[in-house]
């Protein structure tokens, strides 16, 4: 019997049988005219022998060898055959299998056994055997029976290896590839490249026994697939794999028709998503100028924009990608890349970027205003970084302003407020360095700028910093300029004026309270109806007259109006818009005092400046006539409406040595009060000792000239002598003292 190559799953332990007996070995390698082995019993020793010296051998590799020197008839032969099937039995047995002397396979189920026979289930037919006609069982368990029957167990061996054993013989096969037509074919068996054929070459390659899954593949888009069995065929037989036969040219215009139907329309795709692009492009960039130059922020469309271009762009990427995953190794690599061309030429490379610099500006990794004056009017804080440096924030200046200046102006967030004031180093909020361009003497700070402008959220964080509202050097003549000014500017704001006072400020808007009174002064001229009056001392010459008051002259005066109170400090703050002169001006209900004449007519300028009216000093005739009560005088008293002094008169008895306020005492017949004591009163004309000698007899108004001007009514410091209604006076005109004021007169009232 020929030596048989057999390959099988499962091996207990590498056997050799000799002539001479078995070996300890282990073997290294089996070919058609030798082994190789290890001896075990020999230190491992590696030996070769020829394989006519073996009767049988097998290894864990999987290879045994059968040789007809094997007696299958002695107890050495069964005992190799027995170790053989114990050893090589495959475990995946379904059924029993019997082994007959006809040479017949029997595949069943084993009932039972007895010492002469076997009851067999075959395919639901059960059925007993003698056993003198069986030569081999083996169950499923693996387990096996060998009946020796000489001559014919070469045969069952050689059965059993066609049932039992997936390979026989060498182990190799000889597999030739070729690739007749195509340009290059990948040949794949079991997903392992083995080879890449040329057109009109053979590769050939060797396989051992098995079953591939072979993948053929041109490059081009054709690939095949097949089966190859080499499990049941015998070694040594020429296998020949060709790709097959492909019409190319037809192919190509197919593929090709096939291609640019889909290329155009993911070419259309392309041109769209990048229209669709740069149309929102267009309108981002129309944003993005307005928010640079300050004219917008971040609102919900830009937002919205924003988020549409990156939808569209993504769309855009992804189409562009799509095309060339799917057309740059095809024909249409030149169509993918006109393509490019006109996506580069139509601006490809910039449609992203208003987008990119908005996502930066938006990380505030980007500036998003022009220039600082715009971040400071849009409350953009996140810019100042890319325009200013922390050290130079207190001194930095915009179009004149410092930056808390201009911030204010501009009414920005108080946010912006806090940190311009957290950056800088020095004093900002109490910068008086500028002035107010229309008003000179008023220092245009922050706290002015954000009253004027009734900013009340910002005014908060600057009363908080400490802020002033004109420095602590100013004089009094500034400080008055700066809150008169501020309180015009803020009249309406009724906030403004409370928060100021809240932190210790008094608002006057002297110009309102200026002309309230004016409104006042005009309310309280009591209208004096004209007539025939002696004026000059009447009474005993030799105990009440002198000689300034002599002699009694009868005159004739039209109507005119004259004030029913003496010119008070309260009025002078306002008129004039400074504290004014006098020794008691903190009452500020008191007739001021320590007035010159020229002082006085520059109140009355002032006044009819703002009143647009023509007030004046009363001549001395209309004064004296309007303290004697005029027309509607019930007696010729001694002072102005009463002979008792303290009735009518703050004088040297009773004044206790200061001004009192206008209007404590009775009034005359007129309802004028104060004409005699409280303060001294000027009157427009010049003062002669003889000036009643020559007086004229209607509307007399005094000298043409002198040196000294009128004085007349007495005063606090005075006795009540000096308080008569015909005292008279005389002094130059800048003289003055606590005790001299005036009051006014007016020839017509509107």
């Amino acid at each position: 019997m020929s030596l048989l190559f057999l390959l099988v799953t499962l091996k207990a332990q590498d056997r050799i049988y000799f002539e001479s007996g078995q070996k300890n070995a282990k073997i290294i390698e089996i070919s058609n005219v030798a082994i190789k082995y290890k001896d075990l019993d020999l230190g491992g020793m590696i030996f070769s022998v020829s394989t006519n010296s073996v009767k049988l051998a097998f290894n864990r590799s999987g290879k045994y060898l059968v040789f007809s020197k094997i007696n299958f008839n002695d107890a050495e032969g069964r005992q190799m055959v027995a170790h053989f099937l114990k050893d090589t039995v495959s475990a995946v047995l379904a059924e029993d299998v019997i082994y007959t002397a006809q040479k017949k396979i029997l595949h069943c189920k084993i009932i039972k056994e007895s010492p002469a026979s076997v009851s067999v289930d075959i395919n639901g037919v059960e059925a007993t055997i003698d056993k003198s006609t069986i030569v081999l069982i083996i169950r499923r368990n693996q387990e096996h029976q060998l009946f020796a029957k000489a001559g014919i167990v070469a045969d069952i061996l050689w059965d059993f290896k066609k049932e039992m054993i997936k390979n026989i013989g060498d182990e190799k096969w000889i597999i030739s590839l070729h690739s007749s037509q195509s340009l290059a074919v990948k040949f794949y068996f079991n997903d392992s490249l083995m080879g890449i054929v040329k057109k009109g070459s053979v590769k050939k390659i060797q396989l051992p026994r098995a079953s591939y899954k072979v993948h053929m593949d041109d490059g081009l888009g054709n690939v095949f697939d097949q089966l190859l069995d080499l499990s049941n065929s015998l070694p040594g037989k020429e296998i020949k794999l060709d790709f097959p036969v492909i019409d190319y040219a037809r192919q190509y215009l197919m593929k090709k028709n096939e291609l640019m139907k889909a290329y155009i329309i993911r070419e259309s795709e392309v041109k769209s998503f990048f229209l669709n692009c740069r149309e929102i492009q267009k309108n981002l960039a129309a944003d993005s100028a307005l928010i640079v130059n300050g004219a917008k922020g971040f609102d919900t469309k830009t937002v919205l924009l924003m988020e549409n271009f990156q939808n569209s762009f993504n769309q855009l990427k992804t189409a562009r990608q799509k095309i060339a995953d799917e057309y740059s190794k095809t024909v249409l690599k030149a169509n993918e890349t006109d393509l490019e061309k006109w996506l580069n030429a139509e601006g490809m490379n910039s449609v992203n970027a208003t987008y990119k610099y908005l996502s930066d500006v938006k990380n505030n990794e980007k500036v998003s205003s022009k220039n600082l004056a715009i971040a400071i009017k849009t409350n953009r804080i996140n810019d100042f970084k890319f325009f200013i440096a922390d050290s130079t924030f207190a001194n930095y200046k915009i179009e004149g302003y410092t930056l808390l200046s201009y911030a204010l102006k501009n009414k920005c967030d108080p946010t912006v407020t806090s940190f311009i004031i957290s950056k800088s180093k020095s004093d900002v909020v109490n910068s008086f360095s500028k002035r107010m361009v229309y008003n000179p003497m008023v220092y245009e700070s922050p706290l002015a700028i954000a009253a004027i402008a009734g900013d009340i959220k910002n005014l908060q964080v600057l009363f908080k910093a400490g802020a002033h509202l004109y420095p602590k050097a100013a004089t009094k003549k500034e400080m008055y300029e700066q809150i008169k000014y501020v309180a015009a500017q803020c009249r309406s704001n009724s906030a403004v004026y409370d928060l100021f006072q809240q932190h210790g400020y008094i608002l006057t808007d002297f110009e309102m309270e200026a002309k309230n009174i004016v409104d006042s002064i005009l309310v309280n001229m009591i209208f004096v109806e004209g007539g025939d009056y002696t004026i000059g001392c009447q009474r005993d010459p030799h105990e009440q007259c002198v000689n300034s008051e002599k002699p009694a002259v009868l005159i004739n005066l039209d109507s005119y109006y004259i004030s029913r109170f003496e010119v008070t400090h309260h009025e002078w703050k306002l008129i004039m818009e400074n504290d004014g002169p006098g020794m008691f001006k903190d009452c500020e209900n008191c007739p001021v005092d320590e007035v010159s004449y020229d002082t006085a007519i520059a109140f009355i300028n002032k006044l009819n400046s703002l009143s647009k009216l023509k007030f004046r000093l009363p001549t001395e005739a209309e004064w004296e006539y309007a303290c004697s009560g005029g027309k509607i005088a019930k007696s010729h008293y001694q002072f102005s409406g009463s002979d008792d002094y303290n009735d009518v008169a703050w004088t040297m008895e009773n004044a206790g040595e200061s001004t009192h306020p206008v209007g404590q005492k009775q009034p005359n017949d007129l309802g004028i009060y104060d004409m005699s004591g409280n303060v001294m009163e000027w009157c427009s004309d010049w003062f002669a000792e003889s000036s009643y000698q020559q007086i004229q007899k209607v509307n007399p108004s005094g000298p043409a000239t002198g040196s000294r001007k009128v004085l007349r009514g007495g005063g606090w410091m005075l006795n009540s002598w000096n308080a008569r209604v015909t005292r008279r006076y005389g002094e130059v005109k800048n003289f003055l003292n606590n005790a001299i004021g005036f009051r006014l007169a007016i020839t017509e009232k509107p």
